[in-house]
């Protein structure tokens, strides 16, 4: 770190401005005395050290992330921001630092040579700071893959060895996590195509591990997914919210898209971890499926989806709560079916569930009957629970059309 320190007051020493030295995932590392012209964005970044969301995505959308040469990002009133030059410093195709310049007065292009050049001294540091964190990483990542698939003894140690190394946090509170990523599409509004990026989930593990810096992180790619255990930093603290912001920064970063993420239960023992990481990847399944839940879901807080959870989600599972139900979904009824959901989430109500779907009443009240007809009972008496049971899960599984839905799955 005193190498990099020293680069960094060499650089503003002559250039005579601050100079801020970020890794590739944004956090600070070191920075000179500010000396010059800054702007409170640079300041509120060294006090919480971490860039601001907004800021985050405006570098992001400049080309700062994808940069492999020195880049001059433009300043923005808007989001109060100073025109800066950005000098990445790489190992391969690898980003392994940023080190940032405010751009007044402008920089010449004899002066970004230089800076190109006396940064490259930092790479030596900051590949051995990578590859030690990354042997963490993988290390971390092993003995979780082990505890999954060992016996009662040998899991017990397992977790131990991870219990120590973590500082006893991952014994009480600590979560899995499934995170699941896919290319990212083309963004018509930027021209020409962009090639789509493959997912690579061990460099975005790296990134995440990097992002949670101040959770205990434990993960491994499995699959074309990530699994993860996550400490939240107080007993009483969230884990989704940290995991979600790191997570969609992680896909910016590596210019992929987020398809899910599910958070398990607290683990409390090495037997939990099992539990936690099928709860996980349970969570990770509805939020794919369901409307509203921003691609993101916990199993605490699932409510009436996790009766699904050991149900096949298909046609058998269906008839498995209602029969009469399946047939509705089988008999390729899916208005119906659609209908008479919308209308069990609505408890019944003929006048909103009409408007919320844009019917008629007269319609509504065909479809209801027609439905009764199907399914052989009265879909409002005794039989109401399985048939609405069945029916959503019917929905999960895509074999019917879902109901119009508000944030976070509740309906409208």
């Amino acid at each position: 770190m005193n190498s990099l320190q020293w680069i960094t007051d060499q650089i503003s020493e002559r250039l005579e401005r601050a100079v801020y030295v970020e890794d590739g995932s944004y956090r600070p590392l070191v920075n000179s005395a500010q000396i010059g012209r800054i702007d409170d964005a640079r300041v509120k970044a060294l006090l919480d050290r971490s860039v601001t969301e907004e800021h985050f995505r405006y570098f992001v959308d400049s080309g700062v992330s994808a940069a492999m040469e020195p880049l001059r990002v433009p300043a923005s009133t808007e989001h109060g921001l100073l025109a800066r030059v950005v000098v990445p410093v790489t190992s391969g195709s690898h980003v392994l630092a940023r080190v940032w310049l405010i751009d007044s007065p402008r920089l010449e292009e004899d002066d970004l040579a230089w800076i190109l050049e006396a940064s490259a001294g930092m790479r030596p540091y900051l590949f051995d700071r990578n590859e030690q964190a990354r042997r963490r990483t993988e290390a971390d990542g092993q003995v979780l893959r082990e505890i999954l698939h060992a016996g009662q003894d040998r899991r017990e140690d397992l977790f131990r060895r991870l219990y120590d190394d973590h500082h006893g946090s991952v014994a009480q509170q600590a979560r899995a996590c499934v995170l699941q990523f896919t290319p990212s599409s083309p963004d018509p509004g930027r021209g020409a195509p962009e090639p789509v990026a493959p997912v690579q989930p061990a460099e975005i593990l790296d990134t995440l591990v990097a992002l949670l810096e101040s959770h205990k992180v434990a993960g491994y790619q499995r699959g074309d997914e990530l699994l993860m255990l996550v400490s939240p930093r107080r007993p009483d603290a969230s884990v989704l919210e940290p995991v979600s912001g790191a997570a969609r920064r992680a896909a910016l970063l590596h210019r992929v898209g987020l398809d899910a993420i599910g958070l398990g239960g607290a683990l409390h023992s090495a037997d939990g971890v099992g539990v936690s990481a099928r709860q996980a990847a349970y969570a990770a399944r509805v939020a794919r499926r369901v409307g509203g839940s921003n691609g993101e879901a916990c199993w605490d807080t699932l409510g009436e989806y996790r009766l699904f959870a050991d149900v096949g989600w298909d046609l058998d599972g269906v008839a498995s709560l209602h029969e009469g139900a399946a047939a509705l979904v089988a008999d390729h009824r899916t208005p119906l079916a659609a209908t008479l959901l919308a209308y069990l989430e609505r408890e019944g109500d003929v006048g909103v569930t009409a408007e919320a779907l844009n019917v008629h009443r007269t319609t509504l009240y065909y479809r209801i009957k027609r439905a009764r007809e199907v399914l052989g009972e009265d879909p409002a008496g005794s039989a109401r629970f399985g048939i609405h049971a069945a029916l959503r899960l019917a929905e999960l599984a895509g074999l019917c059309t879902p109901p119009p839905r508000g944030p976070a799955g509740q309906v409208r």
